[in-house]
């Protein structure tokens, strides 16, 4: 039904042809904007929505993995209306920096607990920032133990306290002074044992997700840099590892 058709059935037709393709093992695509014609969606909002899932489907971890040569390498949009052209590149934009903004939440997901202590966060973050040339935009600080002592944040210093890795306090800034503030803030335990109060070992090597918060946030942040936000912005990672050992809180 065209009442049920909009930008999630088309995330959702164009991932799965991109899965689809990449089994052929294809190097080039091509594709109509699907939904712009007489889907009757506003062109600039299908293209963004065609890139937004094309790129999710395509998402792979393979960081320790040996690169493989297979893989969609072009993606071509064909549209004979040149007057769609402009709003067209506009979505494909909006849709690029949505869409890999997210598969660097992802990425930071996917890390082994082992490789993405709270100092490999911070490290891996500045990268990021730098790695996108967003440095002028996004104003990066990060405060150690012992500015966190000083500023007496008890409760992040008690989860982290039985790990031999410190915590640190991560702070995102994008600057407006004309706009009000809007502070985000994602949870970032980058391993969670549970502490003296130990989880069920089925589980525990899910507890790696533990900062998906944090990586949300990240993401977040990302991408309305990208877009060049107006927002006066200010997003905060207090990243900790809880672990079990003679220095962790005792419950009660």
């Amino acid at each position: 039904k065209s009442s049920e058709f909009g930008s999630e059935q088309i995330r959702k037709a164009s991932g799965a042809a991109a899965k689809q393709a990449r089994k052929t093992k294809a190097k080039k695509v091509g594709t109509v904007v699907h939904g712009a014609g007489i889907g009757g969606l506003e062109p600039g909002a299908a293209a963004q929505a065609l890139i937004e899932g094309t790129l999710l489907a395509l998402y792979e971890f393979k960081k320790y993995k040996k690169p493989e040569e297979n893989g969609i390498k072009e993606l071509y949009i064909v549209e004979s209306d040149k007057s769609k052209i402009k709003v067209l590149q506009k979505g494909i934009e909006s849709g690029k920096i949505l869409a890999e903004s997210q598969n660097i939440a992802r990425d930071l997901i996917n890390e082994p607990s082992n490789n993405l202590t709270p100092k490999k966060l911070d490290q891996g973050i500045k990268a990021i920032i730098k790695n996108a040339g967003l440095e002028k935009i996004i104003e990066y600080n990060c405060l150690n133990k012992t500015d966190i002592k000083k500023l007496k944040m008890g409760a992040l210093i008690s989860v982290a306290q039985g790990s031999d890795n410190e915590p640190k306090f991560i702070i995102l800034r994008i600057k407006n002074s004309k706009k009000p503030l809007i502070c985000l803030i994602g949870k970032t335990v980058t391993f969670d044992t549970g502490g003296i109060s130990l989880k069920p070992p089925a589980n525990m090597g899910l507890m790696k997700g533990d900062m998906s918060g944090g990586a949300a946030v990240i993401g977040t942040t990302l991408a309305l840099a990208k877009a060049k936000t107006k927002l006066n912005l200010m997003t905060i990672i207090p990243a900790v590892e809880n672990m079990p050992s003679a220095k962790a809180s005792r419950p009660g």
